[in-house]
């Protein structure tokens, strides 16, 4: 999904309300230039940086509409790009998405200040909360589905 905001952090157009967050409150909305260097630094060391979207993308049908909630710098919304995806990014933190903007030149996701979206309409959201290792495919699960992982009694 090509395509990017109109310069003002959002995606639609609107200039958003930025609503204070703890993220926002510790960092100063700065940390961008920061975050995006020590990942460099990883890539650079021979570090895989690419192992959440690498995750998601083989879990996802093929060019699945993701949407990266707390995208940050864009990593792994970029990286599932890269392989056909159509990625929208959101992030509060300005800093985290100029640098998301700055690593893609060619608008391949399209990344702003989060709006709410309806969740049947993305096969997955790799940021929940910007909290790493709680990445999973999102969508309506129906009450005839048996737990995952779980056993079942007779069985």
């Amino acid at each position: 999904m090509a395509g990017r905001d109109d310069g003002d952090g959002d995606i639609d157009g609107r200039a958003p309300e930025r609503p204070r967050n703890r993220w926002v409150a510790e960092t100063g909305g700065t940390s961008g230039p920061d975050y995006a260097a020590r990942f460099a630094a990883l890539a650079a060391a021979g570090e895989d940086v690419h192992g959440e979207a690498r995750c998601l993308d083989a879990l996802l049908p093929r060019a699945a509409r993701v949407l990266d909630a707390g995208c940050g710098t864009g990593r792994v919304a970029l990286e599932l790009a890269r392989r056909g995806h159509r990625v929208v990014g959101a992030d509060l933190d300005a800093s985290m998405l100029d640098q998301a903007r700055a690593a893609d030149p060619d608008g391949a996701v399209r990344v702003g200040h989060p709006r709410p979206v309806e969740p049947r309409r993305v096969e997955a959201r790799p940021g929940v909360g910007g909290r790493p290792g709680r990445r999973r495919p999102v969508g309506p699960r129906r009450p005839a589905d048996p737990p995952r992982g779980r056993a079942r009694p007779g069985r």
